[in-house]
Formats: C-alpha cells, structure tokens, sequence
C-alpha cells in the first residue's frame, strides 16, 4: 500500500478529518503529507457498526465548525443534530475484511499518504479490534 504511515487510535476520536501536516506541524520528515482520520471496522453488522460511531461521536453535530462542514460536504439531515446512516456509511470504513481493505486501497488516490484509524467496536463483539487491527496491518504491508 502506498501509505507513509498508518496510526491506530481506540475510542473517542473523531470520524472524520483531512489535513496537511504542513498546516499542523513543523517536521521537514512530513512536509507536504497528507492525512486522513477515519474511523474504521472490519464487521459486517452494519447496524451496530452505525450504533457503535454514534456513541463514539454523538457531539459532533453539536459543534458548530463540524456541523457547518458537513453541511457544506452536502448532508443536509446533520439539521437533525445526529449523525445519519448515510453519513456514517460514508466516513466509517466498514465491512468485511475485504471491503475495508478495498476502500482503504482508494484513498492514495485521493492523495492521502497517511492514514490515522479509530477502530469502531461494535458492542457484543469483542474481536472488531483485533480483526481490524489485522487488516490494517496486512495493508500497511503490502
């Protein structure tokens, strides 16, 4: 995979967020480097996947800059002051080990040369983490 580097995070953290790190940092070793934070989940229980990034991220559409950016990004039901399926189906990677895998693939395309990961851990699964942990490593090997 043509990833720089692939951070994990557990918890609360945010969903989405792309950045340079020219913007946010003064390191020459990443100059120019593009990131990406998304959550991510190799499960395919969509519905719990979704249940899980709501309570992971349930103050999100009250801050005013993310709301105003998803409204700008064209999900108008972020009014609603939660997170929708669509929206949710869009910024979470989710689904099989091979899903996740295949859309995680595209984002060099998109000019992303890192990726920072927060797992999405559905409840009654304890093996989200480490699936996904799993994939994520077999795509930064590859």
């Amino acid at each position: 995979m043509n990833f720089g580097a692939i951070d994990l995070t557990r918890g609360q953290s945010g969903l989405i967020q792309n950045v340079r790190h020219d913007d946010v940092s003064a390191s020459s070793s990443v100059d120019g480097a593009s990131l990406r934070r998304s959550g991510v989940s190799v499960s395919e229980d969509a519905a719990a996947v979704r249940e899980a990034a709501r309570g992971q991220t349930s103050y999100y559409p009250q801050l005013p800059y993310y709301a105003q950016m998803l409204l700008d990004a064209g999900y108008s039901e972020i009014k609603e002051g939660k997170f929708s399926d669509r929206m949710i189906d869009d910024m979470v990677v989710h689904g099989s080990a091979e899903q996740v895998k295949e859309r995680l693939r595209t984002l060099p395309s998109f000019g992303v040369d890192e990726l920072l990961a927060t797992v999405i851990e559905p409840k009654n699964d304890d093996q989200t983490y480490r699936r996904t942990v799993r994939v994520l490593g077999e795509l930064a090997a590859e």
